[in-house]
């Protein structure tokens, strides 16, 4: 039996909230909340931040902030006017707000949530309802461990020792729990081995260099992030990036 696809949209929708912060914690789906009607529940507004316009990069830097300071006002200002109620708690800068506090009837903040300049609504009361802890259920994820291997030779003393970077993917419930599960793989890994001249060598783990949950929950094959570190480096002429000029948008090869 096939689920048409409208009704499959609106239950998903009934179940995660969207846009919407602190169902569960009051016992609530969208459809129940919409129940309430009138109820006055108290919620924190989190405005959607406007970011980046197409037009800014045509401008010069003080034509860019003029455009964004202009964007972001008109976006609060449309806030504002759609809010069904004018007692409102700003928070944030005085001139630029990221949320405001109000109280509002039940029934609208499902409509109000969906709004394009609001990022999310957070219930914080809702009159005879107590607000509850609630635990997710834990779910396994992707975590890419990095780790530094060194290649142990019988006998050596002296000379270059090589060494290898390896990165594993591994589904697990934390950071912890993902080295846990590779145990037994750096157990396997670190099998003597025997060189033809009959000496025995190893790739010995000499520490866990670093873990990264993956923020996408399947691989794709057209290209899935598994690791990234941020890092820093000194500037140099060749790094100066003037998007003006076309020469700069080219993809330097690493050595």
């Amino acid at each position: 039996m096939q689920i048409d696809p409208n009704i499959l949209g609106r239950m998903k929708e009934d179940i995660m909230g969207l846009g919407i912060g602190g169902l569960a914690e009051f016992g609530l789906t969208l459809r129940t909340l919409k129940t309430l009607g009138q109820l006055q529940v108290d919620v924190e507004v989190a405005l959607s931040p406007k970011m980046y316009d197409p037009r800014l990069i045509k401008l010069p830097r003080a034509g860019r902030v003029a455009l964004y300071k202009s964007l972001k006002k008109r976006s609060i200002s449309h806030v504002l006017k759609l809010w069904p109620t004018k007692l409102v708690e700003l928070r944030g800068d005085k001139d630029f707000p990221s949320s405001f506090k109000s109280t509002v009837a039940a029934k609208l903040i499902p409509a109000l949530a969906k709004d394009k300049e609001i990022d999310w609504i957070e219930l914080l009361r809702v009159p005879g309802r107590r607000k509850r802890r609630v635990t997710s259920p834990r779910v396994l994820s992707w975590f890419a461990v990095r780790a530094f291997v060194a290649i142990e030779n019988e006998g050596q003393k002296k000379g270059m020792q090589t060494t290898e970077d390896r990165i594993l993917l591994v589904k697990a419930y934390s950071e912890s729990d993902a080295i846990r599960r590779l145990r037994n793989e750096w157990k396997r890994y670190e099998v003597p081995g025997l060189s033809g001249a009959g000496y025995l060598h190893r790739w010995k783990l000499q520490e866990i260099v670093d873990t990264y949950e993956l923020v996408d929950s399947e691989i794709d094959p057209k290209g899935t992030e598994v690791y990234s570190r941020l890092g820093s480096r000194r500037m140099k002429p060749e790094y100066i990036w003037e998007p003006f000029k076309a020469s700069n948008n080219r993809i330097r090869r690493m050595p």
